[in-house]
C-alpha cells in the first residue's frame, strides 16, 4: 500500500499507533484534501498519536527500521514525518532606501528568491540543517 501526494498537496491529518507492545509501528492514518491513507493493524486498543501537520507541507520522513528475529522483511519501529511551520501569509516591507535611487534606469537590478526556512526540534539534539542554494550578490551603482 503507498499514497503519492500530488505537487502542493497538502496533509490535513496524520495519525500513528504502536503495535501496543511498545516495539514497532502498528498502523498509519494520513488525509489530505483529495485523499485518506490507512494502512495497518487494527487500532481499537491502542493509543493515537497525532503528528502536528504544521503548514501541511510534508517534506521528509525519518524511518528506523530492523529485521524481526523471523522472516525478511524489516519492520518499523521508529518513524518521524517532518513538515514545514504553517506558510507565510503576509509580508509586507516599508522604509526602503536607495543612496543612489536607480529607479527609471538601466543599473542591472534583477530579482533575486531567497529561501529561508526554520528547524525546530525540542529535543536537544544537535541537529545540522542547511538550505540550497545561497545567494551571495555584490553591486555597485554610480
Amino acid at each position: 500500500m503507498s499514497i503519492t501526494l500530488a505537487p502542493g498537496e497538502l496533509i490535513k491529518s496524520a495519525i500513528l499507533y504502536g503495535d501496543g507492545h511498545g516495539t514497532y509501528l502498528g498502523h498509519i492514518h494520513i488525509e489530505t484534501p483529495k485523499q485518506i491513507f490507512d494502512a495497518g493493524a487494527s487500532t481499537s486498543d491502542i493509543h493515537p498519536y497525532e503528528i502536528e501537520v504544521g503548514s501541511g507541507l510534508l517534506y521528509g520522513a525519518n524511518v528506523v527500521t530492523h529485521a524481526p528475529d523471523s522472516g525478511s522483511t524489516s519492520d518499523i519501529a521508529a518513524l518521524a514525518f517532518l513538515f514545514l511551520e504553517p506558510a507565510i501569509d503576509h509580508i509586507s516591507i516599508d522604509k526602503i532606501t536607495f543612496n543612489n535611487d536607480p529607479s527609471g534606469t538601466n543599473a542591472g537590478i534583477s530579482p533575486q528568491n531567497i529561501v529561508v526556512g526554520q528547524w525546530f526540534d525540542d529535543s536537544q539534539d544537535n541537529v545540522g540543517y542547511s538550505l540550497s542554494p545561497t545567494y551571495t550578490v555584490s553591486s555597485s551603482y554610480s
